[in-house]
C-alpha cells in the first residue's frame, strides 16, 4: 500500500504585463518514501504447555512507501530477540516463533520497514508462553457464557421464591381452625343411701337400704 502522491508540475512565463501565451509541458513527480508508521491490531497468542508464540498484525494506515519487511522483536527480562521477516516472502501478516522458555512472560512489538528504514513501533503486548492466552473472541465467549449463567440462577431463584409461595398458601388454607369442644361432666355414680331405714312399725332404725339392690 502507498500513500506517496503524485504530482503534476508545469512551467508557464510571467511578467508584469501578465502570463505568457503557453505552458510547458507536464512533468510528474512523486514524493519520496518516508519512515512507516506502527503496525496495527497486534495479538499474541500461545498454546498451553508449548514454548511457543504466535504474532499477527495488520499494515500501517501510514506505510508512507512501500513496506519491504516486518521486524518482531521479543524480549524477556534484559534478553532481546529481533527477527526480520521480508514481506515478499510473508504470504499473512502472521508468524510463529519457536523455541521460547515455558511460563515465561514475554513482551512483543512489531516494526514495519521501508527503504528509508524502521519505522515506529506497535503497541506491545504480553503474553506468558505456555499459558492459554484469553484472545478477543474467547474474552467475548466467557462474557456470554457468565450472562447465561446468570440468567439461569436467577430463573432458579424466581421458581423456588414460587414454590414457597404456593406452598405456604397451601398450608394457610388448610390450617382451619375447628370450634373447641364443650366436655359435659360424666354422670354421678349411684351412691349407697348411708341412712339407716325406719321402720314405721317399731319406730326404730334399722340396718341401711341401697336402692335398686335386690332384697
Amino acid at each position: 500500500k502507498w500513500n506517496l502522491l503524485p504530482y503534476s508540475i508545469r512551467v508557464a512565463p510571467l511578467n508584469s504585463m501578465g502570463d505568457g501565451s503557453g505552458e510547458s509541458d507536464s512533468v510528474t513527480i512523486t514524493t519520496d518514501e518516508s519512515t512507516p508508521g506502527p503496525p496495527r491490531d497486534v495479538v499474541v497468542t500461545t498454546e498451553k504447555g508449548e514454548g511457543a508464540i504466535t504474532v499477527e498484525w495488520k499494515s500501517p494506515d501510514d506505510p508512507n512507501g512501500v513496506v519491504t519487511a516486518y521486524i518482531v522483536i521479543y524480549r524477556s527480562g534484559n534478553t532481546i530477540v529481533e527477527k526480520v521477516y521480508e514481506r515478499t516472502k510473508l504470504t499473512e501478516l502472521r508468524v510463529k516463533i519457536d523455541n521460547l522458555d515455558v511460563s515465561t512472560k514475554y513482551e512483543v512489538v512489531v516494526v514495519a520497514v521501508t527503504s528509508k528504514g524502521e519505522g515506529s513501533t506497535s503497541e506491545s503486548r504480553l503474553v506468558t508462553v505456555g499459558e492459554a492466552s484469553s484472545t478477543p473472541f474467547t474474552q467475548t465467549v466467557y462474557f456470554y457464557i457468565i450472562i447465561a449463567l446468570g440468567g439461569i440462577v436467577a430463573l432458579a431463584l424466581l421458581i423456588l421464591v414460587v414454590v414457597c409461595v404456593r406452598r405456604s398458601r397451601r398450608s394457610d388454607s388448610m390450617d382451619i381452625k375447628e370450634p373447641p369442644r364443650r366436655h359435659r361432666p360424666a354422670p354421678p355414680l349411684a351412691q349407697p343411701n348411708n341412712r339407716s331405714s325406719y321402720s314405721v312399725e317399731n319406730g326404730s332404725f334399722g340396718e341401711p337400704a341401697y336402692p335398686n339392690e335386690p332384697g
